[in-house]
This record gives structure tokens, sequence and C-alpha cells, in this order.
């Protein structure tokens, strides 16, 4: 019956949902980091830049990727992620 849950949404409206399907989310309150609030660099103003290289350390395995979705390891590829701040971030430790 879950299974045609989604065909049949009107007649079965009352069919509990599993959570992270597309007829039920979850809510939650966004939160930025204080470290990451205002500190986008005005024009002719000195900045930062921060690289973030990632990498993928394990596989992803078949219940993380359900839709069987190409994984590329973000390390082989010609693309890096950066952030410009005007002030300095806090150490992570």
């Amino acid at each position: 019956m879950l299974e045609l849950s989604d065909e049949f949404s009107d007649f079965a409206s009352n069919v509990p949902r599993e959570t992270g399907s597309a007829k039920k989310r979850r809510l939650y309150p966004r939160r930025v980091a204080k470290a990451l609030n205002n500190v986008l660099p005005l024009p002719d103003q000195a900045f930062y830049v921060y690289l973030i290289e990632l990498d993928l350390v394990e596989p992803i395995t078949e219940q993380s990727n359900p839709k069987k979705r190409k994984i590329i390891n973000p390390k082989n590829t010609p693309y890096i992620f950066g952030l410009c701040t005007k002030s300095k971030l806090p150490k992570v430790n």
C-alpha cells in the first residue's frame, strides 16, 4: 500500500509516509554560524580566501545512495570550494 500511496494520494491520505520522501518532509530551523555573519567583502576591500579540499575517504553505501547516482570523488575534479571573507575565521579544532 505504501508503494501505491504516491499514485493514489487522494485515496490514501491516511497512509503514514516515510520521512525523507517527497510527500513527508521534516522542517528544521536554519542557522548560520556567527563567524559567517556579515563577512562578505565589499569592492576595493581586502579579503581572505579559504580553500577547502574535499576527499571521499570511503565508498558510499547503497543505503546512502538509493537512487544509484554516480558518485564522483571531489578530489578527482578540477574544481575546488572557496570562501571569501572580510575577516579571519576562527580556527577549527
